[in-house]
């Protein structure tokens, strides 16, 4: 095992995506907050001095709150399934072919793929929100008063990317196929917010909705320092759930896997 996380480490040192991808992130943080800053302006330069776009989850938009935006805004979620996507599927030819000929399990290869693309994920989301901070000072100003549970949301935002790394590394690995493991990581995502979302409309409840239980909606309630104290357990709760389903799942799957 150790040498097969050598392997894949190596992997992943050396590959051109990583980079890049990490890149855009940085440089998407970057630019939204820039769009954001210029809208504004723009609106009070033609005598809007309302504050209902100055404001984030009800709460005024200032570089505090915006860098607990920071890695929502960064395009995560797309980054993510695209290098997921692409970095479990890059061997399924003639490299794992040997790797398994040379007595390793494919559950061994699964874990091992497993945890180097969960560090790489690791790694995008601590680089995202470490970037967000002097970003959100060059774009507003002076940061001011942080929320007292700072550092537990922050580690929500770093699970809740766990929890989609896991998802996306399970759905494209069972797969097999990259075009169509990314297409499920990109599209159904959002087809299933869609759904749970109208769920919630026809429930007509602002307690417990069905859209805070799902992947999506995870990173988004560690963004905002007002979530309430059962939210913030729920989405706890839920990014530990999405992980070990992942994992569960995968390894079974990973069994019987043909390449």
């Amino acid at each position: 095992m150790r040498d097969l996380l050598k392997f894949e480490f190596r992997k992943l040192s050396k590959n051109l995506l990583f980079y890049i991808l990490g890149g855009v992130l940085i440089a998407m943080t970057l630019l939204s907050a820039v769009l954001t800053r210029v809208l504004l302006d723009t609106m009070h330069a033609f005598g809007d001095d309302s504050d209902a776009f100055a404001e984030v989850g009800g709460l005024a938009l200032s570089a505090a709150t915006y860098f607990l935006q920071g890695l929502s805004q960064s395009q995560i979620t797309l980054i993510l399934a695209v290098f997921v996507c692409l970095f479990a599927l890059r061997d399924n030819n003639g490299p794992i072919k040997t790797i398994i000929s040379k007595g390793y399990s494919r559950e061994k290869i699964f874990f091992a793929k497993y945890i180097v693309s969960l560090s790489a994920a690791l790694i995008y989301a601590v680089a995202s929100i470490g970037f967000s901070y002097p970003i959100a000072l060059l774009v507003f100003g002076e940061m001011g008063e942080l929320p007292s549970n700072i550092w537990l949301l922050l580690l929500g935002q770093v699970l809740s990317v766990a929890a989609m790394q896991s998802v996306y590394f399970a759905v494209a690995y069972s797969i097999g196929k990259t075009p169509l493991s990314m297409l499920s990581c990109i599209i159904l995502p959002t087809v299933v917010a869609l759904i749970c979302q109208l769920i919630d409309g026809f429930a007509n409840t602002s307690e417990i909705t069905v859209s805070q239980f799902w992947l999506g909606s995870l990173l988004n309630s560690f963004s905002y320092p007002n979530t309430s104290d059962s939210g913030l357990i729920i989405s706890f709760s839920m990014s530990g759930a999405y992980i070990a389903a992942s994992i569960i799942v995968g390894a079974l799957l990973s069994k019987n896997k043909q390449y």
